[in-house]
């Protein structure tokens, strides 16, 4: 579901994160979709509606698998009809007038988030936002995830929308979809990278082979898993 990069090391050790540094990390990334959900309204970015099977403007279908929206002809089908895309799945329709999000009142925001029982959906800030008050601190269990706007239990998926124009850099241009249902493991991905990068791990062997001491620092070699 993500498109960005992360930084994994490339032997067996893997850093241990404490729970609040990856919860830490999810808001900021919840702040980072408010801040984009403010840069297209500031630079009036709008996103095309068009079905991406036919190109036609009608009510839309979004693909659970993909995220990606067809009108009900294309999306009559097992497969999602974007070209080069071709995934199983099914459809589910997008309950929408316009893509104002029912939470947060933003006119257009970056991303839009699906939830699949119903239909409805909301911005991605403000679902990453739900995810984060899902979470019950008490006793660390977590709150079943209900729509919003009818209370229906279900999960969100992001949909994928492409810009009419440029993006403003500030806008997330790099990423093509919402956190949806995975915040926290985006969150976790984004804690390890930073972790990885701001400390090298070093480990000591201490060696008297010939009456010498030899200390060699071991350390690992990273490099971007895709």
């Amino acid at each position: 579901m993500f498109l960005s990069d992360e930084v994994t090391p490339s032997c067996n050790y893997i850093p241990m994160l404490p729970r609040e540094r990856i919860r830490d990390e999810a808001a900021l990334l919840v702040d980072e979709l408010r801040s984009a959900n403010d840069i297209c309204e500031d630079n009036s970015v709008r996103f095309s509606r068009t079905c991406r099977g036919c190109g036609s403007m009608s009510a839309r279908y979004a693909s659970v698998a993909c995220g990606h929206a067809a009108c009900r002809e294309c999306a009559d089908g097992i497969e999602c009809p974007e070209a080069g895309c071709s995934k199983a799945t099914t459809f589910v329709n997008v309950i929408e007038t316009d893509r104002q999000c029912g939470i947060c009142i933003v006119d257009n925001p970056r991303f839009l988030d699906v939830f699949r029982a119903c239909g409805h959906s909301i911005c991605g800030a403000c679902c990453g936002q739900m995810l984060l008050n899902r979470r019950d601190p008490a006793n660390r269990s977590s709150i079943p995830l209900v729509c919003p706007l009818c209370r229906t239990v279900s999960t969100p998926f992001s949909l994928v929308e492409e810009a009419e124009g440029d993006l403003p850099h500030a806008g997330l241009p790099s990423l093509r979809r919402a956190f949806a249902g995975e915040l926290y493991e985006e969150a976790r991905r984004r804690a390890m990278r930073k972790l990885i990068e701001g400390r090298k791990v070093r480990y000591e062997k201490v060696d008297y082979y010939g009456g010498s001491m030899q200390a060699p620092m071991r350390l690992f070699a990273y490099g971007k898993n895709y």
